[in-house]
């Protein structure tokens, strides 16, 4: 059996890449002396980047605290879906009837007050 020594080393580099391309570097800690190929980046860089964005989670999981900003973001988008419905009709009936009071603005349930956010001490 012949062994091509240059298809071989034709075949490491290629994996080499494959693994440096998918965030992993050769272990350079010259105490662990490994030889061995460690994650870098990736998932554990966005999970970390994800981790300092959120900052405290008030005792809550990661996953728990991102949910609970999700809700709010999708409450502030309701709320700015039903302001600009609101602005829209609003104007509609301004140009047909001229000044609208605060009173008959609730009466047509344009005013709404927008969702509080939680504030944190």
């Amino acid at each position: 059996m012949s062994v091509n020594v240059a298809e071989l080393l034709a075949e490491r580099d290629r994996l080499r890449r494959v693994l440096w391309d998918n965030g992993f570097r050769r272990c350079d800690v010259p105490a662990c002396n490994c030889d061995s190929w460690h994650p870098h980046g990736g998932f554990y860089a966005r999970f970390r980047e994800i981790d300092e964005a959120v900052g405290d989670h008030n005792g809550k999981t990661l996953l728990r605290a991102v949910e609970e900003m999700c809700a709010e973001l999708s409450d502030l988008r309701a709320y700015k879906e039903r302001t600009e419905a609101g602005l829209h009709k609003l104007s509609d009936i301004a140009s047909m009837h001229g000044d609208i009071l605060d009173d008959e603005m609730r009466d047509l349930g344009l005013w709404r007050d927008p969702p509080q956010a939680e504030v944190q001490p």
